[in-house]
């Protein structure tokens, strides 16, 4: 196995390091290292599966294999457990073996940002000309509405612009924008009410993505919360057999 991830220093603040004992720190950095960092075929539950980065598939057995003395595979079951708490990944589990996603790894362990940044310290002028004309270009292409950005200002954890106005455009088809900025300032509340970290909160395209978790803060003509229309499929789920 080759490569290299990233560690923030600042885990040290966070609160799922703070709680977690030596045994599931090691499991912890364990589950980061297993992780793929690209696209990669596996077979998942008797079929043909592509893993995305930040996912894999794995046992309890093999991930006590790779984490050492002193851990067994209650300890491992119950770090993972734990590690569902903070919204730190999901775990499914079927007869054939289980399948990890570690839930914001996009965010934390993609490369295209670093790669960007210092090849563009390095640019000759005309370069940087040309990248700040695509810049200008794709400001263009994107003109995000009024209401759309009371949207993404009030949303706290806004991320993903481009994206975020994608799915916004497309849920304006059956919802108004009034209904999604409402929905956006009942999740704001709820995130402050549990004192939630950012980072474990769920980014505003995903709000609005093909989960649908904005339909869970709607609310209905009789002022009552209303009932998820769609089937959602659990972010968080461990499903054993």
């Amino acid at each position: 196995m080759q490569g290299w991830i990233k560690l923030y220093r600042n885990l040290f603040e966070k609160s799922i390091w703070k709680n977690s004992t030596p045994e599931q720190k090691v499991i912890f950095i364990v589950v980061l290292l297993l992780a793929n960092h690209k696209h990669n075929q596996w077979e998942w539950n008797g079929e043909k599966f592509t893993c995305q980065p930040g996912q894999f598939v794995t046992s309890l057995e093999s991930l006590l294999n790779h984490s050492g003395k002193n851990i067994s595979i209650q300890k491992i079951r119950t770090a993972l457990k734990k590690f569902i708490k903070y919204e730190f990944l999901t775990w499914e589990t079927t007869s054939t073996g289980s399948l990890i996603t570690i839930v914001n790894w996009d965010k934390y362990q993609t490369q295209e940002q670093n790669v960007a940044d210092e090849s563009n310290d390095d640019q000759q002028p005309t370069n940087k000309q040309s990248t700040h004309n695509k810049n200008v270009n794709n400001s263009k292409k994107y003109k995000y509405t009024e209401s759309f950005e009371k949207f993404y200002s009030i949303y706290p954890r806004a991320d993903q612009k481009q994206q975020t106005f994608n799915n916004w455009k497309r849920r304006l088809k059956e919802y108004s924008d009034v209904d999604l900025i409402e929905a956006a300032s009942k999740y704001k509340a709820q995130m402050i009410e549990e004192k939630r970290e950012k980072e474990y909160m769920t980014n505003s395209s995903n709000f609005l993505g093909k989960k649908c978790v904005f339909m869970d803060y709607l609310s209905s003509s009789d002022g009552t919360e209303k009932q998820a229309a769609h089937e959602q499929t659990p972010k968080i789920r461990i499903i054993e057999k």
